[in-house]
């Protein structure tokens, strides 16, 4: 009898013991399954160190315990990221360099942040995000080319006095490509809405509808229909521009920085302005002796004042003056011709 009692308390302890380990190991499988995502942050996760398609994000997720399990290298930020854009394209306006024209140097500041409902449509990478893809400097690469190319194409159809009276048609610009499915100077419900406006300034592009707006006058219609353009940008769609499908980002804002004279053009044209200037005071100079030596053939000059145009007249035929390749000798030459006639009229 005892010895049954005690085989009986023996299997109630093991059967104890066996409930405890289970509810232990339970406890450590749940809490094993549990993955906490920083605030602002994603996760991928993977199996056998394979990645998966399937995406966590902040806050606490349930994997498959002992198998899902997630990397610090495939924890990804939802914060805002920042790329610099800066190049050179030229203007179509007057100066030395490529095609006559000017160099002109942008600057900008991109924000973006990744996406990771931007999914990959390939067979072999379906359903993963598509920014995993893209290798960071293949994105900013691209970004960069996307505005150079898009900008260049307006350059040479432009001066460089209407790309700095308009930066914020050209800011606009860059914005619309960039984070629209369809830029309004391409949207043709956007232009045909234009014909509705009040303003004629924006109903005048209501033409252009069936086509999409010329370079030749886009950053016009950016300027012109600013208010509307901005109000596109701001109310945007959850469409995805091409942009932001391509490297699997949100596009949030592009800021333009400068617009200005690469240092070439700048010295270039400084020089220009400076040899104007000289030139116009050299010519206001000389229109004041015209006007000077017109005077004198309707005065009685006395012999002194005949001396002293004789003198004028030495000193002026060996004068020659030349800027810039602009010779200035003929306008002293007429004055030279006035003081003759002058001087024979009096020897007469």
């Amino acid at each position: 009898m005892t010895n049954i009692i005690i085989q009986k308390e023996g299997k109630e302890k093991t059967m104890s013991a066996l409930m405890i380990f289970l509810l232990v190991s339970l406890v450590i499988l749940g809490l094993n399954a549990l993955v906490q995502v920083e605030e602002k942050h994603f996760a991928i996760t993977t199996i056998f160190g394979r990645r998966r398609s399937r995406i966590l994000y902040e806050g606490l997720n349930l994997t498959i315990p002992l198998l899902e399990r997630v990397k610090e290298e495939n924890v990804f930020t939802l914060e805002e990221q920042k790329t610099k854009i800066e190049f050179s394209f030229f203007s179509g306006s007057r100066g030395k360099g490529k095609g006559g024209q000017l160099e002109l140097n942008l600057t900008g500041l991109l924000k973006w942040r990744f996406d990771p409902t931007i999914k990959n449509k390939d067979k072999t990478q379906k359903g993963f995000p598509q920014f995993m893809q893209v290798l960071p400097e293949t994105r900013e690469a691209g970004l960069k080319s996307k505005v150079e190319s898009e900008v260049s194409r307006l350059g040479g159809l432009h001066s460089w006095d209407i790309f700095r009276s308009k930066r914020r048609a050209v800011e606009h610009f860059i914005n619309c490509i960039l984070r629209l499915k369809i830029p309004p100077h391409a949207d043709k419900k956007f232009l045909k809405e234009l014909g509705n406006s009040s303003n004629p300034k924006e109903s005048q592009y209501a033409e252009y509808a069936a086509m999409e707006i010329p370079r030749e006058i886009r950053l016009q219609f950016y300027e012109d229909c600013s208010q509307k353009i901005g109000d596109s940008l701001r109310g945007k769609e959850e469409k995805v521009s091409g942009v932001e499908k391509a490297y699997g980002i949100k596009i949030i804002e592009f800021i333009l920085g400068t617009i200005s004279l690469s240092p070439e053009a700048k010295s270039s044209t400084e020089a220009k302005e400076i040899a104007q200037n000289q030139i116009q005071a050299m010519e206001q100079i000389h229109q004041q002796k015209i006007r000077m030596a017109k005077e004198l053939t309707s005065l009685e000059l006395s012999q002194a004042a005949v001396d002293s145009a004789e003198l004028t007249l030495k000193q002026a035929e060996k004068k020659v003056i030349s800027f810039e390749g602009i010779s200035l000798k003929g306008l002293d030459l007429l004055l030279v011709g006035l003081v003759k006639k002058l001087l024979e009229e009096k020897e007469g």
